[in-house]
């Protein structure tokens, strides 16, 4: 028997050029041409449709965006994750894969780096709305472009985090947050060992360097 394999096919959500096999002609720019395309990929058997999720304007070449503007190349581009939405309700039998990774992939695959604190003998830490701040630095625009922070007190499960950052898209730059812990009791009179993870996920591919450049915890001041 011959050996089995998959059919995909890997796109973006472009405007289009006029003179390629795929494109839409300047149609509206509202995902229906993709739909239509993902709807003739599952009546030809595709087993699924793969997006690309890069928003950014790329200065790879000589450090500037000038030459990605002036010849058009990937932008303008829009948010897949809408698109993927759209592909799915329309479908039944075709995978939809936006290249992105996601929290709970990050809480699976252990993608994190962690700070652990402890009072002391005979005291205890006081984190309830603590101060903690970090900076981050993303190597590459390949990057995680999201941060999510969650504790032992809270546990490290999926919807335990105390905080998440907005997508973070410069490179080589510092980005520095500031947050406050929770508001709760739990976060009083810590005597064990309290550890703070630091998640890092939203890349568009995996084995792309992010750094922590700085952290800080500190104790409410009453």
């Amino acid at each position: 028997m011959p050996d089995r394999f998959h059919l995909g096919w890997f796109t973006n959500f472009t405007p289009g050029d006029w003179n390629q096999p795929f494109s839409h002609g300047g149609s509206p720019w509202d995902g229906k041409f993709f739909v239509e395309m993902a709807l003739a990929m599952e009546r030809a058997c595709f087993d699924y449709i793969m997006l690309e999720d890069t928003l950014m304007v790329s200065e790879a070449y000589r450090g500037t965006a000038e030459a990605t503007l002036k010849h058009v190349l990937q932008v303008p581009k829009h948010d897949p994750l809408p698109l993927a939405a759209m592909i799915a309700a329309a479908t039944t039998r075709l995978g939809v894969v936006p290249t992105m990774s996601t929290l709970a992939e990050a809480l699976q695959d252990g993608e994190y780096v962690a700070l652990t604190a402890q009072a002391a003998a005979g005291s205890s830490l006081n984190l309830r709305q603590g101060e903690l701040g970090f900076t981050i630095n993303r190597a590459d625009y390949h990057s995680p472009r999201s941060y999510a922070v969650l504790t032992s007190v809270g546990g490290f499960a999926l919807g335990q985090q105390v905080f998440v950052s907005p997508q973070v898209w410069e490179t080589d730059e510092p980005r520095e947050f500031t947050i406050s812990l929770p508001d709760e009791a739990a976060y009083d009179g810590l005597t064990g060992a309290v550890e703070i993870r630091i998640y890092g996920f939203d890349a568009q591919y995996d084995g792309h360097r992010t750094r922590l450049t700085a952290l800080k915890l500190q104790e409410r001041v009453r």
